[in-house]
């Protein structure tokens, strides 16, 4: 999604673009870096990787492929969630309980949610620990690249350049024990 923010073009961070342009300034790679590290021509490198961070064009599945293996990181990491309106997350939440059995649950007045219970496919039920090690590596991530109090704008920057990393590369990087 674009947005024009007072004179200045506002990428969502959530679009395949702004993914693209965020793992990329992570690695401290250039447009013109990357699209040849994608392989594209001398000539077209920037111009193409631009057109895909301003969400100009969208990569097809080749180039997608690409981009993924010069940033290296996982294929669905460039999945297009644009969720920053309400209503998107919404419906994505929505699809998540259909497929994966994430639901809202109350404890002592306080909401959260769990997954478990039963999903769209072949009535396929989840059991309440099927995504117990996903979790656990996710909070054990996020805890250690959590920002204090303390931390410079430095290194709250390098920490959420880390942790960015790392969910972009999730799976491949493997479960935290």
């Amino acid at each position: 999604m674009y947005f024009e923010i007072g004179k200045k073009e506002y990428i969502s961070p959530g679009t395949i673009g702004g993914k693209i342009k965020r793992i990329r300034e992570h690695l401290g790679l250039s447009q013109k870096q990357l699209g040849l590290r994608c392989g594209f021509s001398e000539a077209t490198a920037d111009v193409r990787i631009r057109q895909y961070e301003s969400n100009k064009k969208v990569p097809r599945e080749t180039a997608l492929k690409k981009l993924c293996s010069a940033l290296e990181i996982e294929e669905h990491a460039l999945f297009d969630a644009d969720l920053l309106p309400n209503n998107a997350m919404y419906h994505a939440l929505f699809d998540i309980e259909d497929f994966h059995g994430l639901h809202p649950v109350q404890i002592n007045g306080r909401y959260y949610l769990e997954f478990s219970g039963p999903t769209v496919i072949s009535s396929r039920d989840i059991d309440l620990y099927e995504y117990h090690d996903f979790l656990k590596s996710w909070i054990t991530k996020r805890n250690e690249y959590l920002s204090g109090p303390e931390d410079s704008e430095d290194t709250k920057y390098e920490k959420r350049k880390k942790y960015d990393l790392w969910r972009y590369e999730y799976p491949m990087n493997g479960f935290v024990n």
